[in-house]
C-alpha cells in the first residue's frame, strides 16, 4: 500500500472481489468484512484513510464487489514550523545551499545541484533566479535533516511496538526556505517576496571569492526595514584562499555595523561538538552568527543544520483555534474537471475540509460563498489548515450567480463571522529608502500588502518622526512616515499589521497596514453562512 499511495500521489484504488483479468466475482460478507478489516489495519500504518468508492454485484446475489479509495492524510505533529528566507547577491550560491542541507549528496562544483531546483527554463541557462521558491526540510527529532521527497518514507513492523517507533519518530519539524532573487533587476521581487513570506528569519549568502557587493548592502538594509534578525553565510570556501576568506568576513562585519549597530558579529566555530555546547548564545537575538560552508565538499554544512534545528520561530501566528480562519491566496488555477484551487500561508485561524468560507473581494468588494472540498500539504491530503501551514486549497463556488472577477492574486478566503468588508483607502506608517518619494502627495506607487498588488495613490502625507536623532552616525534609518493610499482600480481586503511594500521604479519604502477605511459600494451584502 506504502508503494501504491506514492505511486499514485497519495492515493490509491483498491478492488475487492476483483480478478486479475477484470472479471467481477465478488466476495461473500463474511470474506468482505475481513479484507477490510486487513485494509483497516494497513491503513493505520501508512497514516491513511478509506472510503467505499462503488459497489457492484457479483456472480449471485450473495457476492459482492467493491472499489476502495486510499488517501494518505497528513499528521500535523510537527513540533514547529520554521520559515527562512534566503537572500543576498546573485551567483552567491543561494539555490545551490537550499538544495544541499535536505539532500546527502553535495555539489559538482558546475551547478548539478542548482539545475534539480530551478524552476524555469531560463534560470538553467544563466543560473539566476527570477522569482520566490520554497523549499520544505523536515528536520527529525535527532536533529537528521529529510528532503520532502523522503517524508513519506518508513519502516513497517507487525507489532504495536514497531508503530508506536515509527510514531515517535515522525514527530519532526518542518523548515521553509525561500529563495529570494539576487540580481539587481529583480530587487523588487525580492522587496515583495520577503514582505509576503512572513519569515522568521533571513539568511544572507555571501560569495568568499566575489564578496560583499551592491545588492548584499540592499538586501540586508530591506531585511533590517522588517526587523527581521539574519545569519550570515559564506559560501564556496573551497574556492578562495584564508586570506580572501578573512577579507570577506571583515566586509561583512562592517556591512552589518553599519546596519545593525546594536547586534555583535560572531564566527561559528567549525566543529559540530564545539557550536552545540554554545548554541544557546549563538541562537540569542542580540547575535548575528557568520558560517563558513562549502556545498562542493560539504564543509560546515552540519553546523548550519544544527543552528536551523535550534531556531524557534519568531512569527507571532494570530492563535489557531480561537480566532476566524483567513487564508490569502497567491497563485490560484480554474480547473474545469476539478475546481478552484489556491494556494499559499494562512495566516489566522484553523479551517477544514466541508467547510463554508467566503471568497472575495470582486471589482465591486462582494464576496462569494464557497465551500472547501480537499486540502493538501506538502503533495499528500489533509483534513485542516492551520496559521502558518502552507497548502493548497480546492475551493467549490456555492452561489449560483459567478463573480465578477477571476480569481486573482490577493483574492482572500475567510471565515464568515470575519463579515469582511473590502476597502479603496487605508494608512500605512513607512520608511522610504529614497527620502526624495516622500515629498510628493498624489504620486502613484505599486503597492504590496502581502499577496495584494495593485496601483496606489498617496493621498495624504505626514511625518510621524524625524528619524533617529540619538542613533550612531554610522547608521542608515530612514524616517517613519505616515501615508494614506487609496487603489487605483478596485477594492481589496487587507487587514492592520500587515508588511507593506511601496515601489516605483528603483524607489521603495517598507513598513506596515495601520488602519483600513472600509469601501461601501450601493448594495451591500451581507453573506449569511453556516460553517460545519
Amino acid at each position: 500500500m506504502h508503494w501504491r499511495l506514492n505511486e499514485g500521489g497519495g492515493t490509491a484504488f483498491y478492488e475487492l472481489g476483483v480478478k486479475d483479468n477484470g472479471e467481477v466475482l465478488g466476495l461473500t460478507e463474511d470474506a468482505m468484512l475481513s479484507s477490510l478489516g486487513t485494509l483497516a489495519r494497513m491503513c493505520r500504518v501508512v497514516h491513511a484513510e478509506m472510503k467505499l468508492s462503488k459497489f457492484r454485484a457479483g456472480r449471485d446475489a450473495r457476492h459482492k464487489a467493491v472499489r476502495i479509495e486510499v488517501t494518505r492524510v497528513l499528521e500535523h505533529n510537527a513540533t514547529k514550523r520554521l520559515r527562512v528566507s534566503v537572500i543576498g547577491d546573485f551567483e552567491s550560491g543561494k539555490l545551490t545551499l537550499n538544495r544541499e542541507l535536505g539532500r546527502k549528496n553535495y555539489d559538482d562544483g558546475n551547478g548539478l545541484a542548482r539545475m534539480q531546483v530551478c524552476r524555469h527554463r531560463h534560470e538553467l541557462e544563466n543560473g539566476c533566479t527570477s522569482s520566490v521558491s520554497e523549499h520544505t526540510i523536515a528536520v527529525a527529532v535527532d536533529g537528521h535533516f529529510r528532503s520532502t521527497d523522503e517524508l513519506a518514507t518508513c519502516d513497517f513492523g507487525d507489532s504495536d511496538e514497531d508503530e508506536e517507533k515509527q510514531t515517535t519518530k515522525r514527530q519532526e519539524s518542518f523548515i521553509t526556505l525561500s529563495d529570494l532573487a539576487g540580481h539587481k533587476k529583480y530587487l523588487k521581487s525580492t522587496a515583495s517576496g520577503l514582505a509576503g513570506q512572513f519569515p522568521d528569519y533571513a539568511m544572507l549568502v555571501v560569495d568568499a571569492v566575489r564578496g560583499v557587493r551592491d545588492m548584499t548592502a540592499a538586501h540586508i538594509k530591506i531585511a533590517c526595514s522588517h526587523v527581521v534578525s539574519f545569519p550570515v553565510v559564506i559560501t564556496k570556501t573551497d574556492r578562495a584562499t584564508d586570506e580572501r576568506i578573512q577579507q570577506v568576513l571583515v566586509e561583512v562585519a562592517d556591512l552589518l555595523k553599519a546596519f545593525c549597530p546594536y547586534q555583535r558579529v560572531v564566527l561559528t566555530p567549525k566543529s559540530t561538538d564545539t557550536f552545540m555546547r554554545g548554541k544557546e548564545t549563538l541562537t540569542s537575538a542580540s547575535i548575528v552568527p557568520v558560517f563558513q560552508i562549502s556545498s562542493v565538499d560539504g564543509s560546515g554544512l552540519d553546523v548550519l543544520q544544527g543552528y536551523l534545528a535550534a531556531l524557534e520561530p519568531k512569527r507571532a501566528c494570530v492563535a489557531k483555534f480561537e480566532t476566524p480562519a483567513e487564508f490569502q491566496i497567491s497563485q490560484a488555477y480554474d480547473i474545469e474537471e476539478a475546481g478552484i484551487i489556491g494556494t499559499e500561508l494562512v495566516q489566522a485561524g484553523t479551517f477544514c475540509v466541508g467547510e463554508q468560507m467566503l471568497l472575495g473581494p470582486d471589482s465591486d468588494g462582494h464576496f462569494c460563498d464557497v465551500a472547501v472540498e480537499s486540502i493538501e500539504v506538502q503533495r499528500k491530503a489533509a483534513q485542516s489548515l492551520s496559521a502558518g501551514e502552507t497548502g493548497a486549497v480546492l475551493i467549490r463556488l456555492l452561489s449560483t450567480v459567478q463573480p465578477a472577477y477571476r480569481i486573482r492574486k490577493g483574492t482572500m478566503l475567510v471565515h464568515p463571522s470575519i463579515r469582511p468588508t473590502a476597502t479603496r483607502q487605508f494608512d500605512a506608517e513607512l520608511k522610504f529608502l529614497d527620502p526624495a518619494m516622500a515629498t510628493r502627495m498624489f504620486r502613484q506607487a505599486v503597492s504590496e500588502a502581502v499577496q495584494v498588488r495593485q496601483m496606489a495613490k498617496i493621498v495624504r502625507l505626514g511625518n510621524l518622526t524625524a528619524g533617529a536623532p540619538n542613533a550612531p552616525p554610522s547608521t542608515l534609518q530612514p524616517a517613519t512616515t505616515m501615508c494614506r493610499f487609496e487603489f487605483m482600480y478596485w477594492p481589496e481586503y487587507i487587514r492592520p499589521d500587515v508588511p507593506l511594500v511601496l515601489r516605483e521604479g528603483k524607489t521603495q519604502a517598507v513598513g506596515r497596514v495601520v488602519r483600513v477605511v472600509p469601501h461601501f459600494h450601493k448594495k451591500q451584502r451581507v453573506a449569511r453562512v453556516s460553517s460545519c
